[in-house]
């Protein structure tokens, strides 16, 4: 197997370069209007009692929706009939076109949130200082829940780049439309096979009360059991789950060329 033919650096790196050049302009343009609106709610809230989670609450809201928006229609252009055709068409393997795709919606992302919010905080605070005599503290990307909220996101965004390729209008609502849908199915399905498989051990009262004298399980280890599911489950997600996605937005990509 010739890999040159499936990623090559120098290929890759023009094709981030390209889709940079592409981009950068309607960022600019969605950063500015995205730093009018937090600097009215930064000094509205200094104006009326100087609260001090507002980065933690604004930063993620920044970090998800707009990574969420990005991810959702960064393949956006294989969709559209006028375009598809120049982009299929470029000298590049798909694996490096997912790959730049994927370092631009996910790290890529990350990065530019980080620097963004960073001076939007420096700004904001030098403009509290200057009307009110008063700012909040400066924006530490280094915190520890802002390094949670940027690998969580990295996680999930996996899914809204493969909705981007699947779906060819509102991927994004799409996506959440079916993980709703997804997880009702889940959780009935679950409760279903709980009252169906433990209905035998577990006497079910009129008001819905479990009779743990004579269950044949103790309440301790029903705890330990749902503890150790959630902490499988947990692995799945970390460790699973974007890889998972990415191969099958690979898969698309090669079904999208054919």
């Amino acid at each position: 197997m010739n890999w040159q033919n499936i990623f090559n650096w120098r290929r890759f790196v023009h094709l981030l370069k390209n889709e940079i050049m592409g981009s950068y302009r309607s960022l600019l343009v969605s950063a500015g209007a995205v730093s009018g609106v937090l600097m009215v709610i930064y000094l509205a809230q200094i104006a009326t009692g100087h609260p001090t989670a507002f980065h933690s609450v604004y930063y993620p809201l920044v970090l998800f929706i707009g990574g969420f928006l990005i991810s959702s229609k960064i393949f956006g252009v294989i969709h559209d009939r006028r375009q598809n055709y120049v982009y299929l068409t470029l000298p590049a393997s798909n694996c490096e076109k997912l790959v730049s795709k994927l370092t631009l919606s996910a790290l890529g992302w990350v990065i530019g949130s980080v620097v963004f919010y960073f001076l939007f905080s420096v700004l904001a605070a030098a403009i509290g200082q200057l009307i009110w005599n008063d700012s909040m503290v400066i924006f530490n990307p280094f915190d520890n829940l802002y390094l949670k909220s940027a690998g969580i996101y990295l996680i999930l965004q996996s899914m809204f780049v493969f909705a981007s390729v699947y779906f060819k209008k509102n991927a994004m609502a799409k996506l959440v439309a079916s993980l709703f849908l997804i997880g009702m199915l889940i959780a009935l399905f679950t409760g279903l096979m709980a009252r169906i498989i433990l209905a035998k051990y577990i006497p079910w009262h009129g008001n819905m009360t479990i009779d743990f004298d004579n269950y044949i399980f103790q309440s301790n280890n029903i705890e330990s059991l749902f503890l150790t599911i959630g902490e499988i489950i947990k692995y799945l997600f970390l460790i699973l789950m974007a890889p998972y996605f990415w191969v099958l937005s690979y898969i698309r990509l090669r079904e999208t060329e054919v």
